[in-house]
């Protein structure tokens, strides 16, 4: 229980207030017993556990001085916390812009003091000061459309409308984002103790589309084991629904055919065609297309054998993904078939892989 004569002196201070700077109030709100539960222990260069001063304000780069030394400081939120020895007697304080802050540390007869103060002032007519002790702002936010996702610096993702508490002169950072809509970034400060804030989300035009240019590799076989990679591009433009065209081409190549005197000759793979890109999500397309391809190889036989010519021809089918990614570079992977048509007969044919790698080209301040 406090004796009479610390009780006396904590009445006195919260009347008068002992202030050497120019409008400066350092106010005692409470003086206890340091609870080292709920506080770091620090300890003086004697090895003796300090005392605790705790200043609320809204004044940001303030120092600290005792007469008997400082051995830690913290700042979070315009909450500072100091640790000074508890032999100490006189605490100063530096603001920016005010003379030095001196203040005589009342007596207690407890072994490790808890001071808790509250520092306000008035500088150029503006009166920097805080609320009532342990009060704090509230923000509510909301967006049109509402229900969109909420990065808040600090606290969960939650969708709009949300309440926060917040606190005084605090920066905080934001972002609000929404599917089909430009993402918002900002901060915010609270300067009231109830803020309002309405954030106008702006639409993208996803009616625009994008010029890309897509070169490519695939991975080509044909049910006669006839196998030629090839080499090709899509050109075309991506938006929501986008389109393209391509062509593929696969080198002349030789196949020996084991234990028969004879060589397989392929004389042409070509393939060429269209197709249509669906948006999935903001970095990712879906794609479809058909085409037309031609195969020509030549059995060379032996003396037993005549030369034979084989051509294969028909209508291809290819389903694929596309990713766009950083600096607007493109990634895709598909997977086509190819069906033989001969006389009234269709025929599976063979099956490719591909992937490809391009750029994607966006006009002058269009939304990505």
């Amino acid at each position: 229980m406090m004796k009479k004569g610390n009780l006396l002196s904590i009445v006195l201070l919260l009347i008068f207030t002992i202030s050497k700077g120019q409008d400066l109030e350092l106010n005692l709100d409470s003086l206890d017993q340091a609870n080292f539960e709920n506080h770091e222990i620090v300890y003086d260069i004697n090895g003796d556990t300090c005392s605790l001063i705790i200043v609320n304000t809204y004044f940001d780069s303030l120092k600290f001085f005792s007469n008997r030394g400082v051995e830690k400081i913290e700042n979070k939120n315009n909450k500072y916390t100091v640790w000074i020895s508890r032999e100490s007697t006189i605490l100063k304080i530096s603001v920016p812009k005010f003379p030095l802050f001196e203040y005589v540390l009342p007596k207690s007869d407890y072994k490790n003091n808890i001071y808790i103060f509250n520092l306000s002032g008035e500088l150029n007519q503006k009166v920097i000061k805080k609320d009532k002790y342990g009060t704090k702002p509230i923000l509510f936010l909301d967006s049109k459309p509402s229900n969109v996702k909420v990065n808040f610096e600090g606290r969960e993702e939650v969708k709009t409308p949300i309440k926060l508490t917040l606190d005084y002169n605090v920066q905080y950072n934001f972002q609000v984002k929404k599917a089909g809509y430009k993402t918002y970034n900002d901060t915010y400060i609270c300067k009231e103790s109830i803020n309002n804030l309405e954030i106008q989300l702006e639409e993208l035009n996803t009616r625009v589309s994008r010029f890309f240019i897509m070169p490519s590799f695939t991975f080509s076989s044909d049910q006669n084991d006839m196998t030629s990679n090839m080499l090709g591009a899509s050109i075309g433009f991506m938006g929501k629904t986008g389109f393209y065209v391509f062509y593929k081409y696969g080198k002349p190549k030789t196949y020996g055919r084991m234990f028969e005197d004879e060589a397989e000759f392929l004389i042409k793979n070509l393939r060429y065609g269209v197709g249509l890109t669906q948006q999935m999500g903001k970095p990712s397309f879906f794609s479809v297309g058909f085409g037309y391809y031609e195969i020509e190889s030549k059995n060379n036989g032996a003396d037993r054998f005549e030369d034979e010519s084989f051509y294969n021809k028909g209508f291809s089918f290819d389903i694929g993904l596309i990713f766009r990614i950083k600096w607007n570079f493109l990634i895709s992977i598909s997977n086509g078939f190819k069906f033989n048509t001969y006389g009234t007969n269709t025929e599976f044919d063979g099956m490719d892989f591909g992937v490809g790698i391009g750029i994607n080209f966006n006009k002058k301040g269009q939304n990505k």
